[in-house]
């Protein structure tokens, strides 16, 4: 895992949320701030609870945002915690901005690359080689179970920092190890991956059609330039109505509601792979126009959520 990411050490874990849960648990104690993304994963969160420090939430990569909250509240020490790729968005994070202020304020920088590994980057090593090498967090997490797809997850940090999680890591000091089966099924998928790098870049050419489609056919998939394709509906109502549709015709498709987004942001999260072809992505998207046509929005439920703000 260090030698993929670039990194000088790292340690695996049992789970993703656990490696995710513990990096953050591990490093910030009361007295501390830890600065996250508003969009940051439960298990970051959690892990944030259980260390006791302030927490403090940032508009999502809105860096003045985050600027600000830094100047509005003390503390002993300064922990950053952001994204890679954001799990319901499939939008990057700013990783430029979040080490600039991480330097400017001394901070830790914490980068999650759950669902960057194997999807951005040239040849598939995440954010850090999105901007080719040049911007670094000092501490990365993640999981086995996107790109990789066993069980498990890892940090990858500096020698003196890994060392330091063996003793503080609580998801690695009181969990079982990880499996050797596991470990044996992520070892393969990154040799996978460094052997044929044409998967990744088909990947992202997928991706990139894949969101276009979308977006040509009046869908909302926010802000999303990678694999993860939200197609985001307003009404909560309406995309059980689609979901229930999609069944009824044979088709799956992942429904996500709140707390995991907004309640005014129901959707469903398409992943593209590099196994996909062209007609199969075609045909993904025109059985979501048959399923809108079919499923008309409430527009009155929907402008009341809006005046409502909720």
């Amino acid at each position: 895992m260090a030698k993929f990411l670039n990194k000088e050490n790292a340690l695996v874990f049992s789970s993703g949320y656990l490696a995710c849960m513990s990096c953050v648990a591990g490093v910030a104690r009361k007295g501390d701030m830890l600065l996250m993304d508003k969009l940051c994963h439960a298990s970051l969160k959690a892990g944030a609870k259980l260390s006791g420090a302030n927490i403090v939430y940032f508009k999502h990569n809105d860096y003045k945002d985050a600027e600000k909250q830094i100047n509005s509240h003390k503390y002993k020490k300064l922990i950053m915690v952001i994204e890679g790729v954001y799990s319901m968005d499939g939008d990057i994070g700013n990783l430029p901005e979040a080490r600039r202020l991480a330097d400017k304020y001394k901070a830790t920088l914490i980068l999650d690359e759950a669902h960057s590994l194997g999807a951005i980057g040239k040849t598939g090593r995440g954010t850090e080689e999105y901007y080719d090498y040049k911007i670094k967090a000092d501490i990365v997490c993640g999981s086995f179970t996107k790109s990789l797809a066993s069980v498990g997850g890892y940090i990858a940090c500096s020698k003196d920092m890994r060392e330091f999680y063996t003793f503080y890591g609580q998801g690695v000091v009181f969990s079982a190890p990880l499996s050797a089966y596991h470990a044996g099924a992520a070892d393969k998928a990154l040799e996978i991956i460094e052997n044929t790098p044409e998967l990744v870049t088909k990947l992202q050419e997928n991706s990139t059609y894949l969101r276009n489609k979308f977006r040509e056919n009046n869908f909302d998939i926010g802000d999303s330039i990678t694999c993860v394709v939200p197609v985001v509906f307003k009404d909560t109502i309406q995309t059980l109505s689609i979901h229930r549709w999609l069944l009824s015709k044979g088709y799956f498709s992942s429904l996500v509601m709140a707390p995991a987004c907004s309640i005014t942001a129901p959707r469903f999260r398409i992943t593209a792979s590099s196994s996909l072809t062209k007609q199969e992505m075609d045909k993904i998207v025109d059985i979501f126009i048959q399923a809108r046509n079919a499923n008309k929005e409430d527009k009155e439920l929907t402008d009341i959520l809006t005046e409502m703000k909720i």
